[in-house]
């Protein structure tokens, strides 16, 4: 369930979901994001790779997704990766690709390889494009280098489910009006995408009880 949750947050940010259909072995697309996580304002993020295809075949048939960084021969290979469907639209994704040790995912161009439930294949390429120096960015000083970025808000329960993703509404100026309208909600992250969507940012996450205190505490009330 939370790496389901992990790609459909992702999707959310990044794609904008277009449909079609057929039941051969075929990929519409693939893209790659790099994700950065930040555990606390304090710590430089967690990098990991986000692989998204989609295909004009039953996602339910895939076996594995193969990725390989054409330069240096870096292959990943998962199986059993998640899916999952938006209307007729159909997706199979992995948002957790680490890198060797003591290296970072590399850019460039990469080739991914969709393996059905009958062992047939099918290639098709993409293309990492990111800023390095966000590994070496605090939270705080994000917007520095993605300079055009968007920003969505995730709010969860106490399980870590999601209860909503956005932007974020015009009277949410304090927590307490997000509570009114989610009073399941315990916590939010901010995401921001790059303009490209080649990449995302995970903010730290918030409490949304200890930031309701906070704001009672420098304004006295809650902002109507």
């Amino acid at each position: 369930m939370r790496k389901f949750l992990r790609c459909l947050v992702l999707a959310l940010a990044i794609f904008p979901f277009f449909s079609c259909a057929d039941s051969d072995p075929d990929i519409v697309t693939v893209s790659g994001t790099m994700v950065f996580d930040y555990a606390d304002e304090e710590s430089f993020p967690a990098g990991r790779l986000a692989i998204f295809v989609q295909t004009a075949s039953e996602v339910q048939r895939v076996e594995s997704i193969v990725a390989t960084h054409k330069q240096t021969g870096y292959t990943w290979r998962v199986s059993s990766p998640v899916v999952f469907k938006s209307g007729d639209k159909q997706w199979t994704c992995y948002t957790n690709l680490q890198s060797p040790e003591q290296t970072h995912i590399p850019n460039g161009q990469y080739e991914c390889t969709y393996i059905d439930a009958a062992g047939e294949e099918v290639t098709a390429t993409f293309v990492v494009n990111y800023a390095e120096k966000l590994f070496e960015t605090k939270s705080a000083d994000i917007k520095n280098v993605l300079t055009s970025s968007t920003d969505s808000l995730a709010l969860y329960d106490k399980n870590g489910v999601l209860l909503f993703f956005g932007k974020k509404k015009s009277n949410w100026r304090v927590n307490a009006n997000i509570l009114r309208d989610y009073s399941h909600a315990v916590m939010l992250r901010h995401c921001l995408s790059s303009a490209n969507n080649r990449a995302v940012c995970l903010l730290p996450p918030e409490s949304l009880f200890e930031s309701q205190n906070a704001e009672k505490t420098n304004s006295g009330e809650d902002d109507e």
